[in-house]
């Protein structure tokens, strides 16, 4: 479980940013409130089905799909500057967390079991939160000393460190 836990932190950390990052970025490429919001709830809304990716016959390889195309879109997020493209690529994102997150919870259930699955809640989160805090201060740092696009890289990277580990968690 300490494994899948290293794996988790980061994936929440990366999570926790983009609704603070995604109004921001909006507004200051498109200069609309309205039209930050509507992209923010885009990111939010694929996780209302997320119950579909928990039954995934082939969790390593939804894991597998999911992690390569947070990859791709958040290097693309990183050169947009067009608000139509932006939807489109929070929503896929929005898709990508949503298959990620039952697997992990998935996981950890599996590595528990029942017995265990109160206390270990409780660990995750503690370490959702310590992540969701660590991710804010991290990201307004980063956008301070570089601009706002480049707060899309700590989710790049923390994609590509999930794609590298993915086979250690999820055999």
């Amino acid at each position: 479980a300490g494994k899948l836990l290293f794996f988790h932190v980061p994936y929440v950390l990366s999570k926790a940013i983009l609704p603070m990052i995604i109004p921001l970025f909006v507004s200051y490429i498109s200069g609309s409130l309205s039209l930050a919001c509507i992209v923010t709830a885009l990111f939010y809304a694929p996780m209302m089905f997320e119950s579909v990716f928990s039954t995934s016959s082939k969790p390593a390889r939804t894991l597998t799909l999911a992690c390569g195309a947070a990859i791709i879109l958040y290097l693309v997020l990183f050169f947009t500057t067009n608000v139509a493209i932006m939807f489109v690529l929070v929503l896929l994102l929005g898709i990508a967390y949503a298959a990620i997150s039952p697997l992990i919870s998935g996981r950890f259930t599996q590595l528990m079991g029942e017995k265990n699955v109160g206390e270990m809640s409780a660990v995750i989160y503690a370490a959702r939160g310590l992540a969701a805090a660590i991710g804010s201060v991290i990201a307004g740092i980063i956008a301070d000393a570089f601009g706002l696009r480049y707060v899309f890289v700590i989710g790049f990277v923390v994609f590509v460190f999930l794609f590298l580990s993915r086979r250690k968690i999820f055999v």
